[in-house]
């Protein structure tokens, strides 16, 4: 169990040893294979320049014999014997006899031959001549097998060796009977069939040569046949493995293989039931016969496989000796791996640690070793960060300590805790960036996610304000940020350059972002301690950014029109006539002088508007007590609620929409048993919905833009549809948008990012939030369940 664990323990030393091993195995099988084909290869090109050789030796044997035959028929058709026999057309039995006898001498000079034959093509008659037998006119000798040839042949060969078979055996499994030799000087072309000259030579002498070589080749069941011309048989025989139907077979075979690659001679192996049969053959140039030699493959082969056997055994003892040298070899380049685990197990038992050793065995000896370094680049990692996070909280709190109290830290100190380069003689200015609706800013992305925005908004700016030397930008939490800019002594229009670049930065967050940026900017100051002071200054206003709304840019220019602004009051007429239309209801004229109030305020100072929106707030009470004390039915609003509603206000046309929304609350109480009123608030209801389906896309969209468009202010609009349906208007442009999601998720072309973007959602991490709290599920893996 011990030699298991510790062979568990070392995964890496088996995977060298397999490796080795297989390697080495699968080089030595490949070697082996390679060699072992080519010896087969080799093998089998001897063994057919051998066959080729014996199949030479037959087709000289039977061209020399054509040869031998050639001269002593030309002979014997020149004697004026055979002339007589074959010229004359009424021969004399006196002549005749003496010259069919003249054959008897020709015959015993050729053991070859079985008997003669002369063809009287003047009178039709056949003068045969044999050891046993004489015919004068009476038949061929041949039992009418040489008179029906040359009665039915188209082309007699000439001085060639013709196969006669017997006539009571079936085609493809015939043997010839005896072979006839042609000799005539007519030509067949004329119609006319001449007389010839005919030697009928005795089949033994080629089968008995045949058979002799054959047994010279020393392979037991082999054999050799002859084809002629036709592909048939000459020497057919009928033996169980040889039969007729696979001589023909393989007759056609080479018939294929001569067409096929053109080569009077080659060989091929050929399958059947009973073995696999080495073919070779090759043809005579003479007469046309091919001469085949048909072989067993294995009987050929056999050399091959005693070379096999004794390759298995070298092969075997090459890999006994490869295991030993690989176990050798891996456990020497395996030593400075155990090493380095001996190392770590010393360090962690040193530590007093929980022992690894079941990681070890899991992930081996490179996981362990992995899992340890990453450990302890954690660890490194870890304290890398935090010594980064503690000089980060170091210099922001410098940073911020410049901003709040620049006239107690010296730039001696500022430098030397954040390399920062700041001079008493140069120019100062100090921008200042507002989130816009920063609550729904806090309550849409949580702490970490608000991090990164400033964060990208910093670099943003870092890289619209860098041709105008940026010192620093420092996160003053909540929402802002602050710029500080350096100015050059010979920069004359460098405040102009900055104002391009904070609208630059405003276009750019809100174009990627979908965030808004109120941006403000301070007048120059030399040296860094007025730096308070000027932050102070931007700090007062940034409140401007009610009277010049949302995404505005504010310079001191502007602030200074409105200070030297000193009509601070709404003509009587105005509130006169304003009252009035609230209690008429009339709210053409109440908006018609609601907006000459804002128009008014928008040309003051930040707090001469306090001022008048409260006594704007203070009017409209007095205004609703007095409606209340003239009616029976009492409009009970919480004024106090509607003050808190009006300091939680970015703009004065969001304030301005709270006093048109107090008009119809009143109105709506005033006439909230009319049947036209409840068509109202359904009329609203209804195009709020058809403005979150059409523009559910638009990542935009949000209660303030609804309400814009149906002219309400947004806590009104958002009132109003929750009081009728029992959800927000965010909760419904939400809903819209994850329904929207799910019919585009049953399209698996489109990436989950596309479809986020497709519905209106620009940041992933609060998109998949939203989409698991409806769903129970991310978006992934509702996906994969579809």
């Amino acid at each position: 169990m011990k030699w298991i664990r510790k062979a568990a323990s070392r995964k890496y030393w088996l995977k060298m040893f397999l490796s080795v091993v297989l390697l080495s195995i699968l080089f030595i099988v490949i070697v082996s294979t390679a060699l072992f084909y080519n010896s087969k290869s080799t093998l089998s090109s001897i063994q057919f320049e051998a066959n080729g050789k014996m199949l030479d030796q037959v087709i000289y044997n039977i061209d020399f014999t054509n040869k031998l035959l050639q001269t002593l028929i030309a002979s014997t058709y020149s004697d004026s014997r055979t002339a007589y026999l074959m010229d004359t057309a009424q021969t004399e039995a006196y002549k005749r006899y003496p010259s069919i006898m003249s054959f008897e001498k020709i015959m015993n000079s050729s053991p070859l031959l079985q008997a003669v034959t002369v063809y009287n093509a003047h009178s039709g008659c056949y003068y045969y001549y044999a050891d046993n037998e004489v015919l004068d006119c009476k038949g061929d000798g041949m039992s009418g097998k040489l008179d029906h040839y040359l009665r039915t042949a188209k082309h007699i060969p000439k001085l060639q060796l013709v196969p006669m078979y017997f006539e009571d055996e079936p085609e493809g499994g015939r043997k010839a009977s005896h072979f006839s030799f042609f000799m005539y000087t007519k030509d067949e072309t004329s119609g006319d069939r001449g007389s010839m000259l005919i030697f009928h030579v005795k089949p033994e002498w080629l089968f008995a040569n045949i058979s002799e070589i054959n047994r010279l080749t020393k392979y037991a069941n082999s054999k050799i046949m002859i084809l002629d011309k036709n592909g048939i048989a000459l020497n057919a025989w009928n033996d169980g493995e040889f039969s007729s139907q696979y001589q023909l077979a393989i007759s056609e075979k080479i018939g294929f293989e001569k067409l096929r690659n053109g080569e009077p001679s080659s060989f091929f192996l050929n399958e059947t039931d009973n073995g696999t049969n080495l073919i070779t053959y090759a043809t005579s140039q003479a007469n046309g016969w091919t001469i085949v030699s048909i072989q067993p493959y294995d009987t050929v082969m056999n050399v091959i496989g005693r070379m096999q056997s004794f390759s298995i055994t070298i092969i075997a003892l090459v890999l006994l000796g490869v295991l030993a040298s690989s176990i050798l070899l891996v456990s020497r380049l395996y030593n400075p791996i155990a090493r380095v685990l001996y190392q770590i197990r010393r360090s962690i038992q040193k530590e007093g640690t929980a022992s690894n050793s079941t990681l070890l065995e899991r992930r081996g000896e490179f996981g362990f070793i992995s899992s340890m370094f990453e450990e302890a680049m954690t660890e490194v990692r870890m304290l890398k960060v935090d010594k980064q996070a503690q000089s980060a909280i170091v210099k922001s709190y410098f940073w911020r300590k410049l901003i709040l109290d620049s006239s107690n830290i010296t730039l001696e100190e500022l430098q030397a805790q954040t390399d920062a380069a700041l001079s008493e003689s140069e120019k100062y200015v100090l921008c200042l960036l507002k989130l816009d609706r920063y609550h729904e800013f806090t309550s849409k992305f949580d702490q970490a996610e608000r991090k990164l925005y400033k964060f990208a908004i910093g670099n943003i700016a870092q890289d619209l304000l860098s041709e105008c030397s940026v010192s620093h930008i420092v996160d003053m939490g909540n929402d802002h940020l602050i710029i500080l800019v350096r100015i050059g002594q010979s920069e004359t229009d460098a405040y102009a350059r900055i104002c391009e670049s904070l609208q630059a930065l405003q276009g750019t967050v809100r174009a990627y972002y979908k965030l808004g940026l109120t941006a403000v900017i301070s007048d120059e100051t030399v040296g860094h301690r007025d730096i308070t002071q000027q932050y102070e200054a931007v700090m007062d206003h940034a409140k401007y950014r009610l009277v010049f709304g949302k995404h505005s840019l504010i310079t001191p220019a502007m602030i200074r029109e409105r200070l030297e602004n000193t009509n601070i009051r709404f003509p009587a007429e105005w509130e006169r006539k304003w009252v009035e239309a609230f209690k008429s209801a009339d709210y053409s004229m109440y908006q018609s002088y609601l907006s000459r109030f804002f128009e008014r305020m928008a040309q003051l100072n930040y707090d001469n508007v306090i001022d008048l929106l409260l006594h704007l707030r203070v009017l409209a009470n007095q205004t609703i007590q007095e409606m209340n004390r003239n009616t029976q039915r009492q409009r009970s609003l919480e004024m106090g609620n509607f003050l808190q509603q009006i300091m939680v206000q970015e703009t004065l046309e969001d304030i301005s929409r709270l006093f048109l929304d107090l008009f119809h609350e009143v109105s709506e109480k005033r006439q909230s048993r009319s049947p036209d009123n409840q068509a109202n608030r359904r009329l609203v209801v209804d195009t709020i919905k058809e403005i979150v389906e059409q523009q559910y896309a638009d990542p935009n969209l949000c209660l303030q833009t609804v309400a814009d468009m149906v002219k309400l202010s947004p806590a009104y609009a958002g009132k109003l549809y929750r009081s009728s349906e029992d959800m927000s208007v965010a909760e419904y442009i939400t809903a819209v948008r994850l329904n929207h999601a799910i019919r585009l998720m049953e399209n698996n072309s489109l990436s989950i990012n596309h479809i986020m973007e497709s519905v209106g959602f620009s940041n992933q991490s609060y998109f998949f939030k939203l989409f698991k709290r409806r769903f129970g599920a991310t978006p992934n893996e509702y996906r994969s369940n579809i």
